[in-house]
């Protein structure tokens, strides 16, 4: 496979498949998605880097809400949140 993007997408499902075992065509669809919304930013005459640096901004306030959110809940249930998961890993990784 010769394409950046085709390569990247390939990369995705079996990362996906490795770390969780399932959801490889969620992930290439939501990959798809984004690819789509670059394409279309790209001939607005958006830098590539500009878009890649939005949606690394996005995904890293993603996961600092998914921070926060996870230690409000275990300070109301006393329950441990020292394994967080990460992009492409399972949220509980027990349950493989």
């Amino acid at each position: 496979m010769q394409h950046p993007g085709a390569k990247m997408v390939i990369e995705v499902a079996r990362t996906q498949d490795d770390e969780v075992g399932d959801g490889t065509t969620t992930a290439v669809i939501l990959v798809g998605a984004l690819m789509e919304q670059a394409e279309s930013m790209l001939e607005q005459g958006i830098h590539p880097t500009v878009i890649a640096e939005g949606y690394r901004k996005g995904m890293e306030k993603r996961w600092r809400s998914s921070t926060v959110s996870r230690s409000k809940s275990t300070r109301q249930t006393g329950g441990s949140s020292s394994r967080l998961p990460t992009p492409l890993s399972p949220a509980n990784p027990s349950s493989r």
